[in-house]
């Protein structure tokens, strides 16, 4: 890559370990206030490292003081570097930084971490969007958010002015707890997901679900009546005052099977306890999730279906996601990327 103004002042380049205290300063300072990657060495190690070391962060420093003007941090989706997708993290730079240092670290993620794509979920509609697509011509979209209410007379956690719920399709297909990652390896066939984007393995759905420091998720595999079509999909248990609901937050294999998990939904909410089920995404078939009894949170709704649990927030949330290669079809769920992590 041939110096630019960029390389002139800057240092841009992967992070290294022992410069995380810095970067959590930095996210402390013009992120966010108390951030759990900025307070938490720990979650910090776990989340943005990776076994070889690797500090998930391009940043930026100034050469003549050392002193960090931007960051851009990402999580892998998998450990194939010949297929190498993964989200972004925080994008930030300082107000002071060179004028659009934020795009530079953009252009050189690529070749710092070698990925074939740049992934987002969350991306803020007034700032981060309009860049995304109109500038650096990323593929955008708001997630879909679908529902299913358990049928209660009173709800505590959404807020029901009417209850709708719809009859789903006849269950044909045999549903189990995966309980760990040996479960879930000896269940599905993973060689399956080659051409999903993005790319998730193994190794990616044991760091983020079955050995998440802070979170309990639970991993429930699909298998169709003749038994060669196969799936698993991921929830997490919400709770408020002495409520609950669950989400559906990832979701891989024949996205057939799910139309037919209608009547395990309303077993699983009844049992639980739960007062309804929700499913953000973009990419999936929603004919899919009609059919096993959802409904669209369309976006003139009364009713209130809540995304934020910490702290609660009683209002519908619109979720923003991004791709870097508008060509490729990408699969998003509400667990992928930073979302549904402690903040």
């Amino acid at each position: 890559m041939s110096e630019n103004r960029f390389d002139e002042y800057y240092e841009i380049r992967l992070a290294k370990k022992d410069e995380i205290p810095e970067i959590m300063e930095f996210i402390d300072s013009y992120w966010k206030k108390g951030h759990i990657l900025a307070v938490d060495r720990e979650f910090f190690d776990y989340e943005m490292t990776m076994d070889n070391n690797q500090v998930n962060f391009i940043i930026a420093k100034i050469k003549q003081s050392g002193i960090i003007d931007g960051i851009l941090g990402f999580l892998p989706c998998s450990l194939d570097t010949n297929n190498l997708d993964a989200w972004g993290v925080i994008w930030k730079t300082k107000d002071n930084a060179l004028p659009m240092l934020g795009l530079e670290l953009k252009k050189r993620y690529f070749k710092l971490t070698g990925a074939r794509s740049d992934l987002g979920v969350g991306a803020n509609l007034n700032t981060s969007v309009p860049l995304l697509s109109r500038i650096m011509h990323y593929y955008t979209a708001k997630m879909k958010h679908y529902y299913r209410l358990n049928n209660l007379e009173n709800y505590s956690i959404a807020y029901v002015e009417h209850k709708d719920i719809a009859v789903y399709k006849k269950a044909d297909v045999s549903i189990e707890f995966l309980e760990t990652q040996d479960d879930l390896a000896r269940f599905f066939d993973f060689s399956s997901l080659k051409e999903t984007y993005p790319l998730k393995d193994s190794w990616y759905y044991n760091k983020r679900f079955y050995n998440h420091p802070k979170y309990q998720y639970k991993v429930w595999g699909i298998r169709g009546s003749s038994g060669l079509s196969q799936a698993f999909f991921v929830t997490r248990e919400q709770k408020y005052q002495n409520a609950k609901c669950i989400s559906i937050v990832d979701f891989a294999g024949d996205q057939k099977l799910f139309s037919e998990c209608g009547a395990f939904f309303d077993e699983m909410m009844e049992k639980e306890g739960q007062e309804y089920i929700d499913f953000y995404f973009d990419g999936f078939q929603e004919d899919y999730v009609k059919e096993a009894g959802f409904i669209e949170l369309l976006p003139d709704d009364k009713n209130i279906i809540p995304c934020y649990f910490s702290p609660f927030v009683l209002s519908n949330v619109d979720i923003y996601v991004d791709a870097s290669d508008k060509q490729k079809h990408y699969l998003f769920f509400k667990a992928d990327g930073d979302q549904d992590r402690p903040n």
